[in-house]
């Protein structure tokens, strides 16, 4: 897909400008949010991924993030290996960015705890409360696992360096700690003075916050 000839009359707008944004420059303005292709969970399949997002680069996206990767596998969407975790897995991830910014677009990778929306038996939530949109009830992460999970992003982000990502985003929707702070039914936590928000919620895990405190009756 290219649509290059059929805007080209707007050349003198914002759209098609290049933007600079922290350290890298991108070639316009055009952004393709994050998608979930299916292929995530297969890197043996990462070379589809790859030509997928360079056609798109290729078509004047000037910034594409990839569907989401986890932190750790306990983050998992899915029950299949769609993690960002690992050194041995930098090598495939390095085949889509390779391939983008051949075709003259920057890409960022999406980070995503899934929390209680995961779609398997086993999924963990800082909370043991139950999404309204999944059967299962997540088991609760334990402080250790919480703060491991944060730590677990920083690793994520330095992969994310290493395979020749422009940026990483962390997914920060649903019912996520920044945003159901103090809302009932989605946290048993209390506010702490360490923590400005906390990880502790019902929903998936944000990696902003660096402690959480519960509360117990």
């Amino acid at each position: 897909m290219n649509w290059a000839g059929d805007v080209m009359g707007l050349e003198s707008m914002n759209l098609l400008r290049p933007l600079k944004v922290g350290p890298i420059t991108l070639p316009n303005r055009v952004v393709m949010g994050s998608m979930h292709t299916g292929l995530e969970g297969h890197p043996e399949r990462f070379d589809q991924l790859a030509r997928f997002y360079a056609e798109r680069a290729k078509g004047l996206v000037g910034l594409i993030v990839t569907g989401g990767f986890a932190p750790n596998f306990a983050g998992r969407m899915k029950d299949e290996p769609g993690t960002l975790e690992s050194e041995d897995q930098v090598a495939a991830h390095n085949t889509v960015t390779s391939a983008v910014h051949a075709a003259g677009g920057r890409i960022v990778v999406q980070l995503l705890h899934a929390g209680r929306y995961g779609y398997h038996s086993a999924i963990v939530a800082p909370s043991a409360v139950k999404s309204p949109i999944n059967k299962d009830i997540p088991r609760e992460l334990s402080d250790g696992e919480i703060e491991q999970t944060i730590d677990d992003y920083a690793r994520s982000a330095r992969l994310a360096k290493k395979a020749g990502y422009d940026g990483v985003e962390i997914m920060g929707s649903e019912v996520t700690a920044s945003r159901s702070w103090g809302l009932r039914g989605t946290s048993s936590v209390s506010s702490s003075p360490r923590t400005p928000t906390s990880v502790r919620t019902g929903g998936a895990v944000n990696s902003q916050t660096a402690h959480a405190s519960r509360s117990r009756s």
